[in-house]
């Protein structure tokens, strides 16, 4: 075993590698002695591991599958029959808000509705159906949609946060399609939070402030910055918001858009809005050219009504399996009880084949 660290930046964000060997006689090469490295992948910020074995690209198919397009359709098709999200039930069979969060009980804007979850997650957990058409290919994500549904999650949470001030910490989420975790097809997105953050978003914050403590510098500044000197995984720029492929990802394909300065939602104007959902629909054009139908994200914001110096709100956004019958699930015992990822696409590849999206 050999260990070293790459891409060190002094006094600033540490890239860190620790590379190993793995030996053993390949039956499909007469049984002849191979050598495989195995890079230990460090997340500057957290400390959680990934791990990269180029080899594995050579397997990408068994991991990810192919889209059974045909199958999908099935699925789209028996799922519209009775889909609450669709407009003509929207509106109708939906819960809602009482008047002393929302006087309108839900909000609308273009084609985006947000209501609250009949079975919530949260102290305040909404669901937001993001477009009339019942399912959309990853290329007609476009910007207008998101951006809608982005828009009248933020309103929601500056009306809860006036109505209750200890609901400082929220997220905004999605997942799409069933190997994501969406229990409907219809494109929707999720708000969930209250008064305590859950544990990715503490850990964010509190190695944030820790970083800020040592460095006297806000991570997420010199993250970009540090990328855009290197320019392996640096993307490019919607607006206001930055976009990178992390070096440690906790997911396949990740991408991070860093909103730099502004520290939680109730920051965020218009056009960072509008920033963020043009780099969310660039990303799902790519990876709907990679040949993925399903992803989640999360924006992360930190508490509420109290600007900090030390986080930036941020999302990150990773692709999921793909949709075929008897699917393998891209979460097993590494990801769900190591809590470290494979990856398949090093981020150094995926930030150079996204690149021609920015």
């Amino acid at each position: 075993m050999s260990a070293g660290n790459q891409e060190r930046r002094e006094n600033k964000v540490e890239f860190r590698v620790i590379k190993t060997i793995s030996l053993f006689l390949n039956p499909l090469n007469n049984f002849e002695e191979e050598k495989q490295v195995i890079e230990y992948r460090v997340d500057p910020l957290t400390g959680s591991v990934s791990i990269l074995n180029p080899k594995v690209l050579d397997k990408a198919r068994m991991f990810f599958g192919e889209t059974d397009y045909d199958l999908l359709r099935e699925i789209v098709e028996e799922t519209s029959k009775n889909c609450f999200l669709c407009p003509q039930n929207v509106r109708k069979v939906t819960p809602k808000y009482s008047s002393t969060i929302l006087r309108e009980g839900r909000l609308t804007k273009g084609e985006a509705t947000l209501f609250p979850n009949l079975y919530p997650l949260s102290k305040y957990h909404a669901v937001v159906s993001v477009s009339e058409a019942h399912y959309l290919e990853l290329s007609e994500f476009r910007a207008e949609l998101i951006s809608d549904a982005l828009e009248v999650s933020f309103d929601f949470i500056k009306k809860v946060y006036k109505h209750d001030r200890e609901a400082r910490y929220m997220t905004l989420n999605c997942n799409y399609l069933f190997p994501a975790g969406a229990s409907v097809v219809h494109p929707h997105f999720q708000v969930v939070g209250g008064e305590t953050p859950y544990t990715g978003l503490k850990q964010v914050l509190d190695r944030s402030k820790d970083y800020f403590k040592e460095k006297k510098s806000n991570y997420w500044d010199d993250l970009v910055e540090t990328e855009k000197e290197l320019g392996l995984r640096y993307v490019g720029a919607t607006g206001e918001v930055d976009w990178v492929t992390p070096f440690s990802p906790t997911g396949s394909n990740e991408v991070l858009g860093v909103v730099r300065g502004k520290s939680n939602f109730l920051d965020l104007n218009q056009e960072e809005i509008k920033s963020l959902s043009e780099g969310i629909s660039r990303i799902l054009r790519f990876y709907g050219e990679m040949g993925v139908s399903s992803f989640n994200f999360t924006i992360y914001s930190g508490a509420l009504g109290k600007k900090t110096d030390w986080f930036s709100c941020y999302l990150k956004i990773i692709s999921r399996q793909n949709v075929y019958r008897n699917y393998r699930n891209d979460d097993y015992f590494m990801q769900k009880l190591l809590g470290t990822e494979v990856i398949v696409y090093s981020p150094e590849k995926v930030a150079e084949m996204l690149k021609k999206m920015f």
